[in-house]
């Protein structure tokens, strides 16, 4: 297989799917280092390389199986935490 990584504003796109297999993707909405520190609310992360403490974060527990309820809840939870982050102190709050 291939993949192609981008900065998150660049249009990209590719020709149809020619093969039996369908395509995956993955988004990685951000990437923190591990000297990172959380200043207002609670961040919930999953740790893909290096020790499973979180640091000052708090460790997203990995689902079980593709679309479990305790990772969908989980993952409820870690949208409503960075909404309350990214929002702090602001008039206007978008609807997800």
């Amino acid at each position: 297989g291939q993949m192609s990584i981008h900065h998150a504003r660049t249009v990209h796109g590719s020709m149809p799917n020619q093969g039996d297999e369908r395509r995956m993707g993955i988004a990685l909405q951000a990437y923190m280092g591990p000297d990172s520190r959380q200043t207002i609310g609670e961040h919930l992360v999953q740790v893909v390389q290096g020790c499973e403490d979180g640091g000052d974060f708090s460790v997203l527990p990995r689902p079980d199986a593709d679309r479990d309820e305790s990772g969908l809840a989980a993952r409820a939870q870690a949208n409503a935490n960075w909404a309350e982050i990214l929002y702090a102190g602001a008039s206007k709050v978008r609807a997800y």
